[in-house]
């Protein structure tokens, strides 16, 4: 389980496991998320 820590996020998989987590929604959604879709390419100016 969450080993004594609050319940903080519930994942339920395709396969109808369910998963209770004690890290937030938003840390999971950052780790499973590719780092080129975390950091949007920022606009560089051309020097004139």
């Amino acid at each position: 389980m969450t080993e004594g820590r609050k319940t903080r996020s519930i994942i339920i998989l395709d396969s109808n496991h369910v998963i209770l987590s004690a890290v937030q929604p938003e840390t999971i959604t950052q780790r499973f998320t590719p780092a080129t879709q975390q950091d949007p390419p920022t606009l560089e100016e051309d020097p004139l």
